[in-house]
């Protein structure tokens, strides 16, 4: 049977290819990211850039690189969150894996998989399918395929959640040519035909080798039009340069002739495929498969001198290289070739170089075909002899037989009775089952309308909230903001008009202006002007810009902030920053504050991290603090989740995850 050597696709590249980046930067060589370094004073940023570095540095600078890669690991242990400790994790990692130190990177792998625990959040998920990727590659490495499948298959569900077409079509390809491998045809045939499809929105070069693995598959499960179809495809986006994908592509066809009983064009098929040009490689497979292919043919024609002769090449290759399996496959060939000629003395000595080499079940089957072969050779010279052992050897397998028939007849007795059970036990099962859903289904159910109830009751009382902040800020803006614009211009004519009193009605005039810019200021807080206008991404920035003093830097850094969502929703997100950025400077003492709004599609991620005294979030309680409270109500309000990681005298850092398409609040929008 032609078999493929393992190709490992899913090494550390694999799961590069995910555009998986938290935010794309502009490219920096090493100087410029150790300025950075430098100047940064927020530790987390500087972590960040200490990350970069380290992944600068590791194909030229392992040590600088490593050395990097610890500081910033040192830092996200400090002071979080966990998906940064994860990252510094892999980028260790990393670096171990391009020495070919599976030992140390393994370890690291797994400590990054156990800092991210069962956080489904979207940027775990990413950090978690790059983990679970490369740690599988080192069970690869290591001779654990076993493992290295099972670990591969569960990537395979985020990254169809991250949504990489083609890291979903190189895993599925690596899975299906494991399953050929291990003769599971229906299986590698699914997850092939996956692959194509995700190739053929992505092209790629493996694109060719999917259609050829698929087309053998498809012979073993005896559908040639579907090799035929799969082969026709291969031919039209096949790079007709590279001689390896020749060799395979040659071979494939004429495996497609043999079957379909066109003898001829099998045999110009596997000779082109011989007479490819291909660079010396470690394992000749293609050439081994051509030589195997050529001799069933031959075989097959009853050309045994050539079928031989072609045999006499694979095992030179393969005694060149030590590769036991084709040995002992070539010497069964050759034996079983000298025994259809005739030649019972050199099919004897190529059998007991079999068995001698194999040490396997097979072996014994061989010891038993030796013994026969012995026989047989030396009955060519004792005719008589030949008879009678022969008339023995008929009558041992019909006692062999009738064994065998009855023990199948205890075997499928035995099958019947196991089905009939199974069947009971599995319809029993069914009822239980359904009766456990039904009472599950009523009870989710009744909670949903209690969950229904809540929201409206929530629904209700920040759409009062939100109408009353619009009518204060209104009358705040258009009644005494214009009352006080008058008395404003009435004591700037006063000041004009009455001599000898200058100094105190322009202080006067001068309180004014301060009394009316703070009016507005409230006026705005309650109603942002900038995201009516400009949008939330821009009411957020001058949020955070008009919200610093005192000392205290407010960093606001926004990713693909979309604008097509509600504006209701908008005002939700907006209110909730106010909270925390309130709450951070009231509480917290911080000197630096960094809020970060990441979109990626429907999935909405806001971080407001502090440098402040913190607090213990084990501790917390839900009626510790009316503004945690709010926040609270509003993320649970949204489907949100909310997570608090802080620590006495280590700051603190709040994640938000939104799901923005699953959430309707129905908060009317304010214009």
């Amino acid at each position: 049977m032609i078999t493929l050597f393992h190709r490992t696709y899913l090494a550390v590249l694999l799961l590069l290819l995910c555009r998986i980046c938290m935010a794309q930067s502009t490219p920096l060589n090493a100087d410029s990211l150790r300025r950075l370094i430098a100047a940064e004073r927020v530790d987390t940023v500087r972590a960040r850039h200490m990350i970069r570095l380290a992944e600068t540095l590791r194909a030229a600078d392992s040590a600088g690189a490593m050395r990097a890669a610890e500081q910033a690991l040192a830092i996200y242990t400090k002071h979080g969150p966990h998906t940064s400790i994860a990252q510094a994790r892999f980028t260790i990692g990393k670096i171990y894996h391009g020495r070919d130190n599976y030992e140390a990177a393994g370890p690291q792998y797994q400590k990054g998989l156990e800092a991210i625990g069962q956080d489904s959040s979207l940027p775990a998920v990413y950090m978690r399918a790059r983990l679970t990727g490369n740690l599988a590659a080192v069970y690869g490495a290591k001779g654990q395929p076993e493992k290295e499948l099972e670990m591969v298959l569960s990537v395979i569900p985020m990254l169809e959640r991250i949504k990489d077409t083609l890291a979903l079509a190189v895993a599925n390809f690596n899975i299906g040519v494991k399953f050929y491998n291990g003769e599971q045809y229906k299986k590698a045939f699914g997850y092939l035909q996956k692959s194509i499809a995700l190739h053929e929105k992505r092209p790629s070069a493996q694109l060719t080798e999917a259609y050829m693995v698929t087309s053998w598959c498809a012979m073993n499960l005896d559908s040639l039009d579907a090799m035929r179809r799969y082969l026709d495809k291969a031919s039209a986006v096949m790079d007709h340069t590279n001689p390896l994908l020749e060799e395979e592509y040659e071979i494939a066809r004429g495996l497609y002739h043999f079957k379909t009983k066109n003898y001829a064009a099998a045999e110009k098929a596997y000779l082109r495929a011989l007479q490819v040009n291909t660079p010396t490689a470690p394992l000749p497979l293609n050439r081994t498969n051509a030589l195997e292919s050529l001799n069933e043919l031959y075989e097959t024609q009853g050309r045994y001198a050539e079928a031989k002769k072609v045999m006499q090449e694979y095992m030179s290759i393969s005694r060149g290289i030590n590769w036991h399996a084709n040995i002992l496959h070539g010497l069964e060939i050759l034996s079983r070739l000298e025994e259809k000629t005739h030649n019972y003395a050199a099919s004897l000595r190529y059998l007991r170089e079999f068995v001698q080499l194999s040490d396997s079940v097979k072996s014994e089957e061989s010891k038993v075909r030796l013994h026969n072969l012995e026989i047989k050779y030396q009955a060519s010279e004792k005719e008589k002899k030949i008879l009678v052992l022969e008339s023995t050897s008929r009558q041992q397998q019909l006692v062999l037989q009738r064994s065998r028939a009855y023990n199948a007849l205890l075997l499928a007795g035995l099958i019947v009775a196991l089905l009939v059970a199974l069947i009971i036990f599995i319809v029993y099962w069914n009822k239980h089952r359904l009766a456990t859903q039904k009472e599950q289904l009523q009870r989710q159910e009744l909670e949903n309308m209690k969950q229904a109830q809540r929201i409206r009751h929530f629904s209700a009382m920040l759409e009062g909230q939100e109408q009353e902040r619009r009518r204060l800020a209104r009358d705040l803006h258009d009644g005494l903001g214009g009352t006080m614009a008058s008395i404003r211009v009435k004591a700037a004519d006063l000041a004009d008009n009455i001599p000898g009193n200058d100094a105190r009605m322009q202080q006067i005039v001068a309180q004014l202006d301060g009394a009316t810019h703070e009016l507005r200021r409230i006026a705005h807080n309650m109603m942002p002007e900038a995201l009516l206008k400009f949008g939330w991404e821009a009411a957020l920035k001058d949020l955070c810009e008009s919200l610093q003093h005192n000392g205290a830097t407010i960093v606001f850094q926004a990713f693909d902030l979309r604008g097509d969502i509600s504006q209701s929703q908008q005002i939700m997100i907006y209110r909730l920053v106010q909270e925390l950025l309130g709450n951070a400077l009231k509480h917290s003492g911080a000197r630096n504050i960094l809020v970060q709004c990441l979109q990626r599609g429907e999935e909405l991620s806001v971080i407001v991290e502090d440098d402040g005294k913190g607090f213990d979030a084990n501790t917390l309680s839900p009626a510790d603090g009316i503004g945690l409270q709010s926040v609270r109500a509003r993320v649970d309000y949204l489907k949100g989740r909310l997570d608090i990681q802080s620590a006495p005298g280590e700051g603190t850092t709040i994640n938000i995850d939104i799901h923005v398409q699953e959430t309707a609040p129905d908060i009317a929008a304010h214009r």
